[in-house]
């Protein structure tokens, strides 16, 4: 069983899990709660809400457990704001993006569910702005949760499943909600229990089948990819020859050489429908 990484932003959000999930405290800093279940191999840590707090705790986590950064699967847990998805539903962030700078991060996916953008902002999201983006959630920690993951463990171990509490910023009955949102508990931890079956899989052992390196590098080198690119690219094979042939691996890449690209955003556009092809998704 893979050690796994709950964050929370507030403590209402941690206890539905903790309910299911009895936990004893590892240490307390201010702000900032980290607990254990030992039968589970389950870390919850409740860092408070905002870009810093979220960096803190979790360099103060990744400090003190540094050792379990090469298998850990970390999940941003807990509630968004959507101008246009329905209430109380639960969703996969496809995308992790900054409002103010508008740099984005990308997960790698590899399980089938309700997917959408999550735009972080530093303040609460009102109606204006939301409607500016009507398919995106709204939080203010998972962007900074995002990136500093990225400086301890790698992109497949860093996971985000946001519930909807509002459209338009504002929450009319606190208990109401807290309540449809401990109803969903289970089936964010059936979100949980997929990732963690595909990761345990695929990624925690080396690949017994092998596709050709100079292809590889000739197919980076004819569309331009970037290092981080070429690394995504090396990790979507590796899921996908699980039940394919290197042949069909070669196929699809070399029907993708054939497409027209005038541009980076065209190339970038390609590539993701390159990886969704080979996590079919």
């Amino acid at each position: 069983m893979l050690p796994k990484l709950f964050v929370f932003a507030y403590s209402e959000e941690a206890q539905p899990f903790l309910a299911i999930y009895p936990s004893k405290t590892l240490f307390q800093l201010k702000n900032i709660q980290c607990l254990l279940n030992e039968k589970e191999n389950i870390y919850t840590l409740i860092a408070g809400s905002g870009f810093e707090n979220v960096v803190v705790a979790l360099s103060v986590f990744f400090e003190r457990f540094h050792h379990l950064k090469n298998n850990i699967i970390c999940f941003n847990i807990g509630i968004a704001g959507s101008y246009g998805k329905s209430l109380y539903s639960i969703h996969y962030a496809s995308k992790i993006t900054n409002y103010h700078t508008l740099k984005s991060f990308y997960p790698d996916i590899f399980i089938k569910t309700a997917m959408s953008e999550l735009i972080s902002i530093s303040f609460p999201a009102d109606r204006k702005i939301m409607k500016q983006y009507p398919e995106a959630l709204f939080d203010m920690e998972a962007y900074s949760y995002a990136t500093t993951c990225r400086y301890f463990v790698k992109n497949h171990q860093i996971h985000c499943i946001k519930f909807v509490s509002d459209n338009d910023g504002k929450i009319s009955d606190m208990f109401y909600l807290l309540e449809q949102y401990e109803n969903k508990t289970k089936d964010i931890l059936n979100l949980v229990q997929q990732v963690e079956q595909k990761v345990e899989k695929f990624f925690t052992y080396k690949i017994s089948k092998n596709i050709d390196t100079s292809f590889l590098q000739e197919f980076s080198r004819k569309m331009h990819l970037t290092f981080s690119q070429q690394n995504q690219l090396n990790k979507a094979i590796q899921f996908y020859l699980h039940q394919h042939t290197n042949e069909d691996i070669e196929n699809i890449l070399n029907s993708d050489l054939s497409a027209e690209i005038t541009s980076k955003k065209e190339r970038n556009q390609h590539f993701q429908q390159l990886l969704n092809k080979l996590y079919n998704v």
